[in-house]
């Protein structure tokens, strides 16, 4: 089983102008800013990142590691995006694993901030493994069914 989050870690870093891969963090800090729903330093959820992304944070994404994340002033949060676990799901078909787990699906973007349709990470991976889009099939019309007459003795 392959293990994936609908949240993010994040960290305040020590020089804003340093944000890639492996910037180091400011001293004594115990990750990034609370977000306004998980209230939990050094975790945003994916739903507060979406918020964030459309408040101006800039996004940069690692081809080589396959990851994505985003900066804005010292505030520095990786995470995963549709792209991401596409790619952490090919891998992962591809070795022949079991299957995935998330932590957890409460954090994911349940209001459709970060592309217009709600849930895409959980979506995104029913889709990859199972081939469930989690939409209705626009193939399948309204059946309307009349129910069998009732006997009275």
């Amino acid at each position: 089983m392959m293990g994936m989050g609908t949240y993010g870690r994040s960290f305040t870093l020590a020089n804003p102008a340093q944000h890639g891969i492996g910037a180091a963090c400011a001293s004594g800090s115990k990750g990034g800013k609370a977000g306004p729903y998980t209230e939990e330093v050094g975790t945003l959820g994916y739903n507060e990142i979406c918020e964030f992304l459309k408040d101006g944070w800039t996004t940069y994404r690692d081809d080589t590691q396959k990851i994505v994340y985003a900066v804005k002033g010292d505030q520095w949060v990786g995470y995963d995006d549709e792209k991401s676990l596409k790619d952490k799901l090919s891998y992962l078909k591809g070795k022949g694993l079991g299957g995935a787990i998330v932590w957890s699906i409460d954090t994911d973007d349940f209001h459709g901030y970060c592309g217009g349709r709600k849930h895409p990470l959980m979506k995104t991976i029913s889709t990859e493994l199972n081939g469930i889009t989690g939409e209705p099939d626009p193939d399948i019309h309204e059946v309307h069914v009349t129910p069998a007459p009732t006997h009275e003795p």
